[in-house]
């Protein structure tokens, strides 16, 4: 993901230092390679620091705070398994015309779906967290997922869906929850194979981040966050510790959001910390949640 600001210390914390061929989309089955295709389309499994945090400014969300980073898991029966040496997994499906590549990325457990032709289904399941966490469909229009645990405390999220084609064309996805297993539909007609599509959480150890759609942030950039009632959809969604890093930081967000409008891109938010003590770190930003 491209974002537009100035460098804030960006710590590389873990390098995937990986040689693989990478195959055309047309190449033939017995060397369709999902990993290679992941890395070949932006190395999105590169680690660093959550958006903009200099890694001295990261505190713990703290014990009065539920939220962590959860376990995705992909639901692949029949797979084939291998694990690269740089610990990332690779499951490839029996038929070979898809795959799940699983690793980290921002300290983050993230599984991309590789579809390498039309051949292969049309939704993909991974299991999240424990089977006790509740997954809720969050009610914002953008279609991500809200985790909370048994005792009804925010968890995580699941950032809206997104799937792109060969050619960088964004394809209709979304998900669908049943207990903790997350369906992830995505539409290939008229798609360039390979297509990657990627659940990822808004949450790592120690900080969150909220991405602001186009909308939000041409709404953040001419009326800043009072003028929508104190918290945007995006911000009620991250929990009561997002709506108080909104709040502290409405004035400073709504100026990155200016600087994002005329841009053509997008505004996020970082943040860590509990409540009063938080902190947050303003962004800009482009892909696929910048719709």
């Amino acid at each position: 993901m491209k974002r537009h600001r100035a460098k804030v210390g960006l710590t590389v914390l873990t390098s995937l230092a990986i040689t693989l061929l990478v195959g055309a989309p047309s190449q033939a089955a017995d060397s369709f390679d999902p990993l290679a295709i992941v890395q070949d389309q932006g190395d999105l499994l590169d680690s660093s620091v959550g958006p903009g945090l200099m890694s001295s400014q990261r505190l713990s969300l703290g014990s009065d705070s539920a939220v962590r980073p959860l376990e995705i898991t992909p639901v692949s029966p029949g797979s084939t398994k291998r694990v690269s040496p740089e610990s990332v997994r690779v499951d490839l499906a029996k038929s070979k015309s898809h795959g799940f590549v699983t690793g980290t990325r921002d300290k983050r457990n993230v599984s991309y779906v590789v579809i390498k032709d039309a051949s292969a289904p049309s939704h993909y399941e991974f299991s999240i967290g424990a089977a006790d966490d509740e997954l809720t469909l969050t009610p914002d229009g953008r279609g991500g997922i809200a985790i909370t645990d048994r005792h009804g405390e925010f968890v995580n999220t699941i950032l809206a869906p997104w799937a792109r084609d060969a050619n960088g064309k964004d394809l209709p996805t979304s998900y669908t929850v049943s207990g903790n297993v997350v369906s992830q539909h995505v539409d290939t007609s008229g798609a360039a194979f390979p297509v990657v599509a990627d659940p990822q959480y808004g949450c790592g150890f120690g900080w969150c981040s909220l991405y602001f759609d186009k909308r939000e942030t041409r709404d953040l950039a001419t009326g800043g966050v009072a003028a929508l009632g104190g918290a945007t959809a995006a911000c009620g969604v991250g929990g009561a510790i997002a709506v108080a890093a909104c709040g502290l930081a409405s004035a400073a967000i709504a100026w990155t959001a200016i600087t994002a409008n005329n841009h053509g891109s997008c505004v996020g938010l970082s943040f860590w910390g509990v409540y009063p003590a938080v902190g947050w770190n303003p962004f800009e930003y482009t892909g696929p949640q910048c719709r």
